[in-house]
């Protein structure tokens, strides 16, 4: 895998994440093992891990959220590890160097194919009457 690779697949996930949230939205990727400080699991994100781990025919949880800004609806579900993803996040040795120079802190490697890597949680504002 090369800069360019990771440009193209991770980057375009990214930029499209970007563009869902400009519409409302609200998307977060969290992990216990992270490579980006950014994407560091809360205490809450860290438990739905720790669910999704141990609930192994748990495929998503709903939540409804009273906030400030209104009544939210989120749905989070876990991250898999696919082997294409193991060029980066497999073995500590074998990460190819921009990720090693990017990510100086990193610790989103020594997964396996399947292993749970993290989670994604899609937040959305509900209607007026809360539904």
């Amino acid at each position: 895998i090369t800069a360019e690779t990771f440009k193209m697949v991770c980057g375009a996930v990214g930029k499209r994440v970007k563009e869902l949230s400009a519409g409302g939205l609200e998307i977060r990727h969290a992990a216990v093992k992270y490579r980006n400080p950014a994407n560091a699991a809360t205490g809450e994100e860290a438990a739905l891990i720790e669910r999704f781990a141990n609930e192994a025919a748990l495929t998503s949880v709903e939540r409804k959220l009273e906030r400030e800004d209104g009544v939210w609806y989120s749905v989070t579900r876990p991250i898999y590890m696919e082997r294409a993803c193991l060029s980066c996040h497999g073995d500590r040795d074998k990460r190819p160097d921009f990720i090693i120079k990017k990510y100086p802190e990193d610790r989103a490697y020594g997964f396996k194919d399947g292993d749970l890597r993290g989670i994604i949680t899609v937040t959305a504002p509900l209607g007026a009457e809360g539904q």
